[in-house]
C-alpha cells in the first residue's frame, strides 16, 4: 500500500460513514495478529468490507454487474450467507471495501491468514466464521512491495469458498 494516508490516518476510520455506530473507535478495525507495518507507519486497520454490501459511492458494483448489490439488510434472502467483512492481507488492502470480479477467478483483492491459514470472517446476520484456507496460493506471506498484483486463483476451491459469500447472481 506504499505510502498512502489510508495506511495510517485514523480520521478515516473514526469519522467515517461507520464511525458513529462504532463509537468512533478505530480499534475494531485492526486484528491484533496483524503485524505488518506500511511503508509510512504502523497500518491502522486489517479488516475490509464486502464490496457488495452498502453503496460503496461511484464504484457501486462496477466490476460484478450479474450479480446484487445488497443496499439494505432486506435484499438479502440469506444473511447467514453473506459476509460483511473480512481480515484482508496486509499487501492488498488499499481502500475500505474488498472486490474482486467473481467471474474471473482471480484475486486482485486476497483474503489475510492471519489465525494458522484462515481469516475471520462477520457475517450479515451478526455471526462470525474463521475460515482455513486448502490452496497454498491463497496463502502468501507479506511482502515489501506486495504480492504481485492479480493472480489466479489455481486450483479455484479458495475463491469458490468467498465468491458464494460475497453475493449471488441476480
Amino acid at each position: 500500500m506504499g505510502n498512502s494516508d489510508d495506511n495510517t490516518n485514523l480520521f478515516y476510520l473514526t469519522d467515517s460513514k461507520l464511525g458513529p455506530y462504532a463509537a468512533r473507535s478505530a480499534a475494531i478495525y485492526k486484528c491484533p495478529s496483524d503485524k505488518w507495518p506500511a511503508a509510512n507507519g504502523q497500518r491502522i486497520r486489517s479488516i475490509s468490507m464486502n464490496a457488495m454490501v452498502g453503496d460503496p459511492g461511484e464504484l457501486t458494483n462496477v466490476f460484478n454487474h450479474a450479480y446484487v448489490q445488497f443496499f439494505t439488510f432486506a435484499d438479502m434472502n440469506d444473511p447467514a450467507g453473506i459476509f460483511v467483512f473480512l481480515d484482508e492481507h496486509p499487501d492488498t488492502i488499499n481502500d475500505g471495501f474488498f472486490v474482486n470480479r467473481l467471474e474471473e477467478y482471480k484475486w486482485g483483492n486476497l483474503p489475510a491468514s492471519y489465525h494458522n491459514n484462515a481469516a475471520n470472517f462477520s457475517f450479515a446476520d451478526g455471526h462470525t466464521e474463521s475460515h482455513r484456507w486448502v490452496v497454498g496460493g491463497t496463502i502468501k506471506p507479506a511482502q515489501p512491495g506486495g504480492v504481485g498484483g492479480i493472480f489466479d486463483a489455481v486450483p479455484p476451491a479458495d475463491f469458490q469458498w468467498v465468491k458464494d459469500r460475497t453475493s449471488y447472481k441476480k
